[in-house]
């Protein structure tokens, strides 16, 4: 009897110690990780899932975009959902990664190709256009969350300066 107390005791302190992470969640952040989700960021953008993006943005979330305004989190959200910043082309390539404790910064390119009717299309119609950006994430509770961004267009460049050094 006194054994089968001792195991119950033991089952139950060790409940859930070897069961995997809840989905979408990790232990530590990692560089992949981080590349990751700046690229599930890019996707949700460009494919308009504004429900996704809104679990992956910080509340605190300020981008400084190349239209010259500040979003806040509700605003980014509101432009994806209208169509405000939809593309027909959207790549995005990280020349640097560092990670910083929590905090997570990724800089480099993008090549945009705006949709007709989004605020890009009115400046470039179908032409396309390369952009530099920073991006800022906040690994926090087993995941990383958009904190900040920073997006300028580089005006008549036809290729991206090249990888940082280190």
């Amino acid at each position: 009897m006194r054994m089968m107390s001792l195991l119950a005791v033991l089952t139950i302190a060790t409940q859930g110690m070897f069961a995997p992470a809840r989905a979408g969640t990790q232990a530590a952040p990692t560089e992949a990780s981080l590349r990751a989700a700046d690229q599930e960021q890019r996707r949700q953008v460009f494919e308009g899932k504004t429900d996704e993006l809104a679990r992956m943005l910080h509340p605190n979330l300020l981008v400084n975009g190349p239209s010259r305004r500040v979003l806040t989190r509700d605003l980014l959200l509101e432009s994806v959902r209208t169509g405000a910043i939809a593309k027909e082309k959207f790549e995005r390539v990280a020349e640097a990664v560092h990670i910083t404790g929590n905090v997570g910064v990724l800089v480099g390119h993008e090549m945009v190709v705006a949709a007709p009717g989004s605020s890009d299309f009115k400046m470039f119609g179908d032409t396309p256009f390369r952009r530099r950006y920073t991006d800022i994430f906040l690994f926090q509770d087993g995941k990383w969350w958009l904190l900040a961004r920073q997006a300028g267009i580089v005006a008549g460049s036809d290729q991206p300066s090249g990888d940082a050094k280190h």
